[in-house]
C-alpha cells in the first residue's frame, strides 16, 4: 500500500452505512491496537476491544441518529475514519458544562491507519470534520485525548484545539487520564 497522495481527489469521504459495520469494526480494532497496544497490557486492550469495538457495538452506533461516522477511503479501502456525536450527555459525568451550554458536537473518534501517518490524510480528514460540524450549525467541537498521546495532542493544537479540562478514562483495570480539548467553529 502506498501512503503517498498527490491530490485530494484520491481520497473519498462518505458516511458509514449499516452495511459497513463489520468492516469498520475490524478497521477500528486494528487502528486502536496500533495506537495503544505498546502502552497498555494485552488484557486491558482485549477488555476495551470487547466492550467498545465489536461488530454489534459499531452497528448499534452507526444506527444511532445522534452519531455520524465518516469513512475515508483510498481506492475503495478504508484508511481512516472519524465519529461525531451530539448524544454525549451520558458519555461521561466529567464533561465540562461549557459543552452542555453551547451548540457543541463531540469528535469521539479520529483514527488514521499507521501506513498513512505523515500524509495529507489527517489534515484533509480534520478539515472535512470541521466543515461537517459547522454545517450542522455547531459553535464548538471538542474531544478527549489520552494524556500520553503526545502526537495527537500536537495535531489537535495545530487545529486550534485547547486543553480545557481532564477526565478519567478506564482501560480495563487501569484508570488513565484524558484531556478534554475544544475549539470554536
Amino acid at each position: 500500500m502506498s501512503s503517498s497522495l498527490s491530490t485530494l481527489e484520491t481520497l473519498q469521504f462518505r458516511r458509514a452505512a449499516q452495511s459497513d459495520a463489520e468492516l469498520l469494526a475490524a478497521f477500528a480494532r486494528t487502528v486502536f491496537i496500533e495506537t495503544f497496544s505498546a502502552r497498555n497490557t494485552p488484557e486491558n486492550m482485549t477488555h476495551y476491544l470487547n466492550a467498545s469495538l465489536t461488530n454489534e457495538k459499531i452497528l448499534e452506533e452507526i444506527l444511532d441518529p445522534e452519531n455520524t461516522f465518516v469513512l475515508v477511503e483510498h481506492q475503495q479501502v478504508i484508511i481512516a475514519y472519524y465519529k461525531l456525536t451530539v448524544g454525549f450527555e451520558t458519555i461521561h459525568p466529567s464533561i465540562p458544562a461549557l459543552f452542555l451550554e453551547k451548540a457543541s458536537i463531540m469528535l469521539e473518534r479520529f483514527y488514521v491507519d499507521f501506513a498513512w501517518h505523515g500524509s495529507i490524510v489527517a489534515k484533509q480528514m480534520m478539515q472535512h470534520c470541521l466543515d461537517l460540524a459547522a454545517s450542522l450549525q455547531k459553535d464548538c467541537i471538542w474531544l478527549g485525548v489520552w494524556e500520553n498521546n503526545f502526537r495527537a495532542q500536537k495535531f489537535y493544537q495545530k487545529w486550534n484545539f485547547e486543553i480545557v479540562g481532564s477526565h478519567p478514562f478506564v482501560m480495563g483495570d487501569e484508570t488513565q487520564t484524558d484531556y478534554w480539548m475544544a475549539r470554536s467553529l
